[in-house]
């Protein structure tokens, strides 16, 4: 093929390659790692967020080591996810465009895994706030409408 050729087909965007290949873009496995770590760390916050409200004496005691092994489990669960999908994934010969975005880039149930994977973990971490909200009300002891204020933005703050 000459440069000529190659050119063309990149200057279009009708070259194609198959879906093993594009497992291993930098920017596939970026996007397969960071998905996942940000959902997963949403309701990671979350949690400790009900946790601080729930347990304040507790929560005080803890210390930064405890969080940076709770980050480092979150990674491990991300990257060891990404070695567990690629025997699935390069037996796929399916073609796709030599770009490969990341919506064709993956299998589809592993495009289906990362997708309900974060919407999952983002919907636990709004359900999570509710007794948040409802602690934080009934120690301060907020009027009922901007109660239903602070429940309206943590749900656009989540993007639900």
């Amino acid at each position: 093929m000459t440069l000529r050729k190659v050119s063309k087909i990149m200057a279009s965007g009708d070259g194609l390659t198959e879906q093993r290949y594009c497992y291993f873009y930098p920017y596939i496995i970026i996007f397969f790692v960071g998905y996942q770590f940000t959902g997963l760390m949403t309701m990671v916050v979350s949690l400790d967020r009900l946790f601080a409200v729930l347990f304040p004496m507790k929560h005080v005691t803890r210390q930064i080591k405890h969080y940076l092994w709770i980050i480092i489990a979150a990674l491990a669960y991300c990257f060891i996810g990404y070695f567990v999908v690629l025997p699935f994934q390069l037996q796929s010969t399916k073609p796709v465009s030599w770009m490969c975005y990341t919506s064709a880039g993956f299998i589809l149930p592993v495009w289906r895994y990362l997708l309900s994977f974060r919407i999952i973990t983002v919907g636990i971490s709004i359900v999570v706030y509710i007794p948040i909200a409802i602690k934080t009300k009934k120690v301060s002891g907020i009027a009922s409408e901007r109660f239903m204020v602070i429940i309206g933005r943590s749900a656009l703050a989540y993007g639900v």
